[in-house]
């Protein structure tokens, strides 16, 4: 049993080695940028697809366990119940899973991040935004205005929630 375990840690450990010297490399190149950027895209599609998905299906008296999925899917459930205790609720979960700016599993949060790494891949920042950074301007500022009480219940989150996304 210990030889096997010995081999795997010798096989894993330059192989993670190498790859976090790569990314580190990588960080702040123009390759490195652009994969952190498709990360942060990738999240956000992911997560908004999966939360229009969840939240057409839902119904009245539903919401605990579908809610309960959501944060579990995204990895927020911990920092939810840190911040919130016990309490799950529409406004608690879209507060924190959507519109929580230090949560950083949070949609805001994806947001802001890819509006940083696309403002570091403007090659003339002094001629103004990107046509990319002002149409992901104008979704963030959506995003921060929104308040998460107007989708609170299972008709508001099937209806507004579901189109405001969709419209994002």
């Amino acid at each position: 049993r210990r030889p096997r375990r010995e081999r795997i840690r010798q096989l894993l450990t330059p192989m993670l080695a190498f790859w976090a010297a790569s990314q580190e490399g990588l960080a702040q190149m123009q390759g490195g940028l652009w994969l952190q950027l498709g990360r942060r895209l990738e999240r956000v599609q992911n997560m908004v697809a999966s939360v229009v998905a969840v939240s057409r299906q839902l119904g009245d008296g539903e919401e605990s366990l579908a809610l309960e999925t959501l944060l579990l899917a995204h990895g927020c459930m911990v920092g939810h119940r840190r911040r919130y205790g016990m309490e799950l609720n529409y406004f608690t979960a879209w507060q924190y899973l959507l519109l929580d700016a230090t949560n950083p599993r949070s949609l805001l949060f994806q947001l802001q991040e890819l509006e940083s790494l696309l403002h570091l891949l403007n090659h003339s920042p002094q001629l103004g935004l990107s046509d990319a950074e002002k149409i992901l301007l104008g979704v963030v500022t959506q995003m921060k205005l929104a308040d998460a009480r107007e989708w609170v219940g299972a008709d508001n989150a099937r209806g507004i929630l579901s189109r405001f996304l969709g419209e994002l």
